[in-house]
């Protein structure tokens, strides 16, 4: 019985504590803001600064005016030619007079040849007494500050100092006449050029340039055609006088040259056929 007792007052106690609060368990609070994330709150809309869309158009940049000039001369085309040294001539001896340079009795010149010519000048002769004896020119065409003699006698001899003596340093010749035409400086490089026209039988002449290149005379024109393509031609033929003419307007003139075989018909060799004709225009520069 008291076993019984026992029994019932344990199951009370332990009904009663079962009843009672138990102490609540250590926890760790969590802050919601690492938990949840926050609603931003809203801006004015008027702190917001917009950045305007821009529109593309197209730019056109245009192209600089092109100035109105009037062309000057290039100094970077003179061609640098090299004037002969400074020469020794013989000195001169105005005692010594040229016969053939005399006039005679009837005021003229007796004919006389190039070597008489240069006989003279080596022995001390002055040019002062040939000025009016048939010679063409007397100037100084190499720029070493000397003057050559040009004397004509079916063709044009020049004659100028080298190696202490005067010589013949070119020689021109014309089918059936030479002629002088100019001594001038047109590509300005301080060297003269010469104008010469070898007067053709059939009745047109072929005109040449040359200038004194450092060591001889030598042609400037070089035209080489469909004929002879392998060869220099170094002459311009024509049927009147040559003009010069700035035709480019770069401050130097030109030598413009016409070739009318018009101009040649019913004449000796009759180049006209027939054929349609028309003139030819060279231009040399």
């Amino acid at each position: 019985m008291k076993q019984i007792w026992m029994s019932v007052l344990g199951g009370i106690l332990f009904l009663t504590a079962c009843g009672q609060t138990l102490p609540a368990a250590h926890t760790t609070s969590i802050p919601v803001a690492d938990t949840v994330k926050a609603t931003p709150s809203p801006i004015p809309i008027n702190t917001i600064t917009t950045t305007p869309t821009e529109t593309l158009t197209a730019s056109i940049t245009p192209l600089p005016t092109i100035p109105t000039f009037t062309p000057t001369f290039d100094v970077s085309r003179i061609v640098t030619v090299t004037p002969a040294p400074p020469a020794t001539c013989p000195k001169e001896n105005p005692k010594i007079v040229a016969e053939f340079a005399t006039p005679n009795s009837y005021g003229s010149y007796e004919p006389y040849r190039a070597l008489e010519v240069l006989d003279y000048l080596n022995a001390g002769g002055t040019l002062g007494q040939l000025q009016n004896s048939g010679l063409e020119e007397t100037t100084d065409l190499t720029g070493d500050g000397l003057h050559e003699v040009l004397y004509e006698e079916f063709g044009y001899s020049f004659f100028g100092c080298k190696d202490g003596h005067y010589q013949d340093l070119f020689y021109f010749v014309g089918d059936s006449g030479a002629g002088l035409a100019e001594i001038l400086d047109l590509n300005k490089n301080g060297i003269p050029e010469i104008i010469l026209y070898n007067i053709v039988h059939y009745g047109y002449i072929d005109i040449s340039v040359f200038e004194w290149d450092g060591n001889k005379f030598r042609s400037l024109i070089d035209m080489k055609t469909d004929t002879s393509p392998d060869s220099a031609i170094d002459w311009v033929s024509a049927t009147d006088y040559h003009k010069l003419v700035d035709t480019n307007g770069d401050g130097l003139k030109e030598i413009v040259v016409v070739y009318d075989v018009n101009e040649l018909c019913g004449g000796f060799g009759d180049f006209c056929d027939g054929t349609p004709t028309r003139e030819q225009t060279t231009i040399l520069g």
